[in-house]
């Protein structure tokens, strides 16, 4: 059996400290032929750092060893066989929160792209709904024909067309000339046929007649709303039966309101025609039912039409459509009188107005 004080006799104090540990180790194992079990170790190991503080000097000489007065520490687990390291486990545990973070995100930029598809068709379909709706008001931009094109015809032939115009808050329905003259032409009176009667009572020729595809009359209430706020120059288109063609352009042109009778008010003839309106200038309009010329009898009722008479007249573009041109009745055809006279009826007539 182990003596302390052997132990402690033997070579220098700092020697025999510092083997301590080892030869108290070893005579437990002489005394049970078998390893101490962890609380000794412990314990063992106590002195063992009891000693080694003594020895250099970082406790008092009176100190008693750790395990006299210290607490108990514990008695360890049971030891686990020695430690493997799986890499290959650790590799496809991070291959899997890998994918399944790539699921994940790949899952919301699938979301996130249907929400920008959904959001794009919306924004799609509401461009064409403002398409559709700007297709429908561009139209009420049309004041006159000078702002219309071929593309907005309701018909179409040679040299203009029919179209809906807002020159106010209401819709007119009128033939525009895009061709003659520059373009821009509301034609208010029409003769090409003979297919439309003008021999007509005061309200049709208030209110307006006929085809605006063939032979009409705008309307001289339509002319006065028309004419009354802005100016206007006036150009009178005419053809023979022979294809001849002349015409008559004044640069000023207006209509009346119902209280004057619609009187005419026009004046600076250019052309070649000859001037056969400026003698009707501050005259009203008459119709067989409405006399408001200065003759004793009904210059519309004497020359079948209806006109700014005087008593009579030197043009009657409203009169009766003698076809073939020459007739032997008294100034009572489609007449411009400069150019052919009281017996001969035109082919065609284009009245025709442009705001200035």
């Amino acid at each position: 059996m182990c003596s302390f004080q052997h132990i402690t006799s033997q070579g220098n104090k700092k020697d025999s400290m510092v083997s301590l540990f080892a030869i108290l180790l070893f005579c437990l194992i002489s005394a049970t032929n078998s390893l101490p079990d962890d609380g000794l170790c412990s314990q063992v190991y106590q002195m063992h750092e009891y000693c080694t503080r003594q020895v250099h000097g970082t406790l008092p000489s009176n100190s008693r060893p750790d395990h006299v007065h210290a607490r108990r520490v514990g008695k360890a687990g049971p030891r686990g066989p020695p430690g493997v390291v799986n890499y290959t486990k650790i590799e496809k545990e991070m291959q899997r929160k890998f994918d399944e973070m790539e699921i994940r995100f790949k899952t919301k930029m699938i979301n996130i792209e249907e929400k920008m598809l959904n959001n794009t068709s919306e924004i799609a379909r509401k461009f064409s709904e403002l398409i559709r709706v700007a297709e429908e008001l561009r139209p009420l931009t049309f004041s006159d024909c000078g702002k219309v094109t071929k593309n907005d015809a309701k018909m179409w032939n040679e040299t203009g067309g029919v179209f809906d115009i807002y020159p106010t808050y209401t819709k007119l329905e009128v033939f525009c000339d895009l061709t003659t003259d520059g373009g821009g032409w509301m034609i208010f009176q029409r003769r090409t046929s003979g297919s439309t009667d003008f021999y007509r009572t005061w309200n049709e020729y208030v209110n307006g007649f006929g085809n605006k595809a063939d032979e009409y009359w705008l309307g001289l209430k339509n002319l006065h709303h028309l004419t009354r706020d802005n100016d206007y120059e006036l150009r009178i288109d005419l053809e023979d039966w022979e294809g001849n063609k002349k015409y008559a352009k004044y640069s000023n042109f207006k209509i009346g309101g119902s209280k004057t009778k619609y009187t005419l008010a026009v004046a600076g003839y250019t052309g070649d025609a000859g001037d056969s309106l400026s003698g009707h200038n501050g005259l009203r309009f008459t119709t067989k039912d409405q006399d408001n010329d200065s003759n004793s009898a009904n210059c519309a009722v004497s020359f079948k039409g209806a006109w700014w008479y005087s008593s009579c007249h030197s043009s009657n573009l409203n009169g009766h459509y003698f076809k073939g041109g020459v007739h032997k009745s008294y100034a009572d055809g489609v007449e411009w009188s400069p150019w052919k006279g009281q017996y001969y009826s035109l082919k065609i007539t284009e009245m025709k107005i442009r705001p200035i």
